[in-house]
């Protein structure tokens, strides 16, 4: 928004950082016009903090913010390398070198990262999604699984476990983990989406709906409720539909989709 735009210019330091850490809700397409000109920043943390949030959106950048990009990166890399005693340390150097194609040096950062910190479920969830990009699925299972042994509650590795399941075709044990997913973060709406999705999908419909609507009912969300409106159309329940499209409209009544998705 305009408030945040004018912070990312702000005079004062701290201001522009804490507006730059603020973008990594962003979607990676959406950075890049508002973090390249803080790759040349004056301040060193708020360099570094651009450059690591443009790391996904490298594709997206022209010719000409190349060179301040790769020399930010190169701060932060370095940065990085200075103090590795921290598990976060590992992580995201694991995380840029994985971006830059190196997945022998991500791994063995990931690895080093849970040998500080067995239970960081960060390291284990990148982990774990490395192993599935060069089809070891087995290997994530496994890491997964011990994480969950060590934090069972961590909802991250639930989710991560179930999507490995279905990888696997094993859509009934899939469906137990992303339940128990959102029952670790009940306030969270994507695990119960998640969890709504795969008994969708494995026919349980009614089963379905009533996660959405449970999940939606102390905190609306758009996902939840446009979902909820369109599988309740579907099955023929139009003042059903109506109602989430409703209990949605009372929080965005701007949101285009509501005019797509009204039932028939």
């Amino acid at each position: 928004d305009a408030a945040l735009q004018r912070a990312l210019g702000d005079a004062d330091d701290l201001t522009r950082h804490v507006a730059v850490t603020r973008l990594e809700a962003l979607p990676p397409e959406a950075r890049p016009a508002l973090l390249v000109p803080r790759l040349s920043d004056r301040v060193r943390a708020v360099r570094m903090e651009a450059a690591r949030l443009l790391l996904p959106s490298v594709m997206r950048l022209d010719a000409a913010a190349r060179p301040a990009f790769d020399a930010a990166v190169a701060e932060y890399e370095a940065a990085l390398r200075h103090d590795l005693s921290r598990p976060e340390a590992r992580l995201n150097l694991g995380n840029l070198l994985l971006q830059r194609g190196d997945a022998a040096g991500a791994e063995a950062s990931f690895k080093r990262a849970l040998e500080a910190d067995p239970r960081f479920v960060p390291a284990r969830v990148n982990l774990a999604d490395l192993y599935r990009g060069q089809g070891r699925e087995d290997e994530a299972d496994r890491l997964l699984r011990d994480g969950l042994r060590a934090v069972p509650t961590a909802a991250a590795l639930r989710e991560a476990l179930g999507l490995s399941l279905v990888r696997q075709g094993r859509k009934p044990e899939a469906i137990a983990e992303f339940a128990a997913a959102e029952r670790a973060a009940p306030g969270e709406a994507r695990y119960a989406y998640l969890h709504a999705l795969a008994l969708h999908d494995a026919g349980r419909r009614d089963e379905a709906m009533r996660t959405l609507a449970a999940a939606a009912r102390p905190a609306p969300d758009r996902d939840l409720l446009l979902t909820l409106a369109q599988w309740r159309s579907e099955g023929g329940d139009e003042a059903g539909a109506r109602e989430a499209l409703s209990a949605w409209y009372a929080v965005n009544p701007d949101d285009p989709a509501l005019a797509a998705l009204q039932p028939r």
